[in-house]
């Protein structure tokens, strides 16, 4: 099978626009994928457009734009050199006209090129996450075999670690988007519509978190939002009552998210931002104390993120390493503290070397906090996430206290103590340690 003989809808609305340029893409991504692999068993787009549920504008001059990114896995049991993958990803962007915004960066027309090689005798081990499940629930074979069947994660074995994760990502996804001079300043059109989005996404997200929280996962949004709407009121009845709308506001930006229209959205961007800030805060606050079990009623930021950093430390990765461990001969449950720490002492040593290849600078800090760089960067944004106030004005302390988060993992000096300077630390650091597209085998 060619990608030239796949025919496929990649958005909901089906306009032959949509359909015609993101089969171009996939052909493109194919061809250079097979010029640097030779051969491969399969590839396979997963993520919006692998679900049938991408969304895309429409430029003045008549062309189609893919917003935000495209998930692409590579399923061979072949190796090639980190230097072919990278001259790879950049001749597919090349020929896109696009630069990939793997860096912090807010420009209407900057995208993610995400592509994955999975080795195919591992098809079996992945993680039990979303991404697991998504990939092989609700996604497209652009070429080669039908493998997905070989994937045994189902939607209830999602943990928790995962939904926590998705609202990590929503955090810096806010910080990114909201620029010190947003507050003040007319915006261009396109970035008025990126921060809209983001927004409407934040609300979308917060209902895939809570599904995984209640064991409702379901990989296309459409469902997520239709069993929230039934299930919000009977299986989050505090958070119902703090948040009586957040079924209708999932509800809304979804169908906005699924058709497009985003540019039907006339509320205020940077109000909606708060707003979506707000609904996010509480709703992290709400995720994390019943996945690390702790009814500790926190007076504010500084204790809520001082008691998530001991907590995920000790249990975020645990239900990972068991689902990776259980059946091989010899494992034994009460060793999954040891080993969690080991393996977040090897995390630390691995993003050392990415700042080092990337930045040329030598992170040796990390090596005195041996939690996860992603525990240290998660704990940093929400604090200067919600440092910052309705008057545009930010709370010192908790930006002192990002910092000292911040600089456990990477690098960070005191000029960077600003609001903009802690946000745009927080977005490179997490993008660093979440970079896809240079993963290899």
């Amino acid at each position: 099978m060619t990608s030239s003989e796949v025919t496929v809808l990649f958005a909901v609305d089906g306009d032959p626009r949509v359909l015609s340029q993101i089969q171009q893409h996939m052909n493109t991504i194919t061809r250079e994928i097979l010029r640097a692999f030779g051969e491969v068993d399969s590839i396979i787009l997963a993520g919006g457009f692998g679900r049938g549920e991408g969304s895309v504008k429409f430029l003045p001059d008549g062309s189609v734009l893919p917003l935000k990114d495209y998930d692409l896995y590579i399923i061979t049991d072949r190796r090639v050199r980190e230097t072919e993958f990278f001259e790879m990803i950049s001749r597919i962007l090349k020929q896109f006209g696009m630069k990939s915004r793997w860096y912090f960066s807010v420009a209407p027309r900057d995208f993610y090129l995400n592509i994955q090689v999975i080795p195919t005798r591992k098809l079996g081990r992945l993680p039990p996450d979303i991404a697991t499940v998504d990939l092989k629930m609700a996604s497209m074979i652009v070429y080669g075999r039908d493998l997905r069947g070989e994937i045994p994660v189902g939607p209830q074995e999602v943990v928790l670690s995962s939904g926590a994760i998705v609202l990590f990502n929503k955090v810096i996804a806010l910080l990114e988007q909201m620029a010190p001079d947003m507050l003040y300043k007319s915006r261009e059109e396109q970035l008025n519509e990126m921060l809209l989005y983001e927004c409407g996404k934040t609300f979308v997200e917060i209902c895939t978190a809570l599904l995984i929280l209640s064991g409702d996962y379901a990989p296309y949004y459409s469902d997520r939002a239709r069993i929230f709407s039934r299930v919000f009121a009977s299986k989050f009845p505090d958070l119902y009552k703090t948040l009586p709308d957040l079924a209708d506001k999932v509800a809304y930006f979804t169908e906005l998210k699924l058709t497009s229209g985003f540019e039907r959205c006339k509320l205020d961007p940077v109000s909606l931002w708060y707003s979506a800030r707000d609904y996010l805060g509480i709703v992290v606050q709400y995720y994390m104390k019943r996945f690390l079990n702790f009814g500790l009623d926190t007076s504010g930021w500084l204790e809520f993120c001082a008691k998530i950093y001991d907590l995920m430390g000790l249990k975020f990765f645990r239900p990972y390493l068991h689902h990776n461990l259980r059946r091989v001969r010899g494992y034994r449950p009460w060793l999954l503290p040891i080993l969690s720490m080991v393996g977040q002492i090897y995390d630390n040593y691995l993003f050392i070397k990415k700042i080092w290849s990337t930045r040329r600078k030598l992170q040796l800090r990390a090596i005195c906090y041996w939690r996860s760089p992603l525990i240290k960067i998660f704990c940093a944004s929400l604090l200067v996430l919600y440092s910052l106030r309705a008057d545009g004005s930010a709370s010192r302390e908790l930006l002192d206290e990002g910092h000292r988060y911040i600089r456990q993992a990477y690098p960070s000096d005191r000029k960077c103590v600003t609001w903009d300077g802690l946000r745009r630390a927080c977005v490179e650091a997490q993008k660093a340690y979440s970079k896809k597209e240079i993963t290899a085998i």
